[in-house]
């Protein structure tokens, strides 16, 4: 499936299953999270490929990579207004909650947010959002990296934040 949506969507995708494999402080992560996602990330935002962008945000949801990670689902919900199908019909986004009858097929992403979280959280990831979208369609990509930088301790240095 992943090789369908293009080779960057496959690239953070493998990278996402590659964190969880290779043992913290291990060579193998230390080069993936310093040198391979980043790289990952940049192809995604030059490319404006919105599959990847989705692929990116997940990605960034992983526990670790940034201290917080709202900014992940902001980018996932960025790839939603830049053209990825997020509706609940889509695989990716309903898990097949359609075809077992249990969700609004044309419910999105946004929508199960919003319904399914606090006001405040919501509100964070949306104003994040409407920010990564502006800069992203403005083709600011210099402004873009605050919202793409990993924590230094997912790297495995200890003088970040």
């Amino acid at each position: 499936m992943a090789a369908a949506h293009g080779d960057r969507y496959a690239a953070l995708n493998f990278a996402r299953e590659d964190v969880t494999r290779y043992p913290e402080g291990s060579p193998e992560r230390i080069k993936l999270i310093s040198e391979d996602i980043p790289r990952y990330m940049q192809g995604a935002v030059t490319s404006k490929d919105a599959d990847a962008i989705f692929a990116m945000g997940g990605l960034l949801t992983f526990p670790g990579l940034l201290s917080d990670p709202l900014p992940g689902l902001a980018w996932m919900l960025t790839a939603c207004s830049i053209g990825y199908d997020c509706s609940m019909a889509n695989e990716d986004i309903g898990h097949g909650c359609v075809e077992r009858g249990m969700c609004d097929p044309n419910m999105t992403l946004r929508e199960s947010f919003q319904r399914e979280w606090p006001a405040e959280p919501f509100a964070r990831v949306y104003a994040l959002e409407q920010e990564i979208t502006y800069k992203f369609r403005a083709g600011d990509v210099d402004g873009l990296q605050e919202f793409m930088r990993l924590r230094a301790q997912a790297i495995g240095r200890v003088d970040g934040p």
